[in-house]
């Protein structure tokens, strides 16, 4: 390799850490700044109710932030687990299966193809 080669990949070099250092950072919010808002503050109160124990409260506080428009997706779609993995969790076995063997006899039914 010549010495202008090296010379015009050390500029290459030079100019990417040039551009990569002017390259901004998003500003993040702080969750005092989020907590002002009163979607994301349903979102909190929501989750801290429902760890807490306080479901029905918690699925309220849930419901009113998605209805509040929350500003990240990812957000929105915390705020729509929670309380479906509560509804799972705390439905009786015995009605899960009674609803398998409902929609397994539905299917045994249909007409063979």
């Amino acid at each position: 390799m010549t010495l202008t080669a090296l010379w015009r990949i050390g500029l290459v070099v030079a100019g990417a850490g040039a551009l990569q250092a002017c390259q901004s950072t998003p500003p993040t919010s702080s969750i005092a700044q989020l907590y002002q808002r009163p979607a994301e503050r349903s979102l909190v109160d929501g989750i801290r109710l429902y760890d807490s124990g306080e479901f029905e409260r918690s699925e309220a506080a849930l419901h009113k932030a998605i209805d509040a428009n929350l500003a990240d997706r990812r957000d929105v779609a915390v705020a729509y687990k929670y309380p479906r993995v509560h509804r799972l969790r705390v439905q009786p076995r015995h009605r899960m299966r009674a609803r398998f063997h409902q929609r397994f006899q539905r299917r045994s039914r249909l007409p063979a193809q």
